[in-house]
């Protein structure tokens, strides 16, 4: 059989592997090409890692662009044993105590880095609380709180949407010593799901410290 006319075979391979990498080479930059246009329209978490890669969110929704969970809440028997077990055994700090000028806090936030946590006093006479559908507040997770640019902007969005909210107004200011205070310009809000579970809404600075009474006696 003659030859003329056909290349060797280590020329084909050549041109073969040639072509196998030039295809692998523009299938990368086609692949890049979407990584480069898709995340032209994510954000990421504030706190992000140097690539953000891991924590690409869709961009900001109902609730504003600088959404984020700011703590969750639970409601204790014991509030100085409990802080005192938060201290003690996973490492968190006291960020700030709310109390009566006599008698035990209602309220204590603690912190590890970047994680809230927020301890309530159980009894319904400490509190006030009750949560819907009238089961009295004792023990066990209360709410998420979400911080947002401006929590009376975000709950009313809420309820033109039909959520069911509660406005807390500058009652959270108050209990941080009102103005001068811990949280002088903080705004709260609620609202709950279709299974009654409550979250927060916040939006301000919040200084640490100590609240007695409704008046600063300490800062952190």
């Amino acid at each position: 059989m003659s030859t003329q006319g056909v290349e060797p075979s280590s020329r084909r391979n050549f041109i073969g592997a040639s072509a196998g990498v030039a295809g692998v080479a523009l299938a990368a930059a086609a692949a890049a090409a979407d990584a480069k246009a898709e995340a032209n329209t994510m954000t990421t978490f504030p706190g992000a890692g140097a690539n953000g890669a891991t924590d690409a969110i869709p961009p900001a929704g109902i609730l504003g662009s600088t959404l984020n969970i700011q703590h969750v809440a639970f409601l204790v028997k014991d509030i100085e044993a409990s802080v005192a077990w938060w201290k003690d055994k996973l490492g968190f700090k006291e960020w700030v105590r709310i109390q009566p000028e006599h008698g035990k806090p209602t309220v204590i936030f603690l912190r590890s880095g970047g994680i809230y946590l927020e301890l309530l006093d159980g009894s319904d006479a400490a509190t006030g609380i009750t949560l819907v559908g009238g089961r009295p507040a004792v023990t066990g997770f209360l709410q998420t709180g979400f911080v947002v640019e401006d929590a009376e902007t975000a709950r009313q969005a809420l309820e033109k949407r039909g959520v069911q909210c509660r406005s807390i107004g500058g009652a959270g200011a108050a209990l941080l010593g009102g103005p001068g205070g811990l949280g002088p310009n903080l705004k709260m809000g609620l609202f709950w799901d279709l299974d009654g579970n409550q979250f927060q809404l916040w939006s301000g600075q919040i200084a640490g410290g100590v609240v007695t009474g409704g008046k600063v006696v300490e800062r952190f």
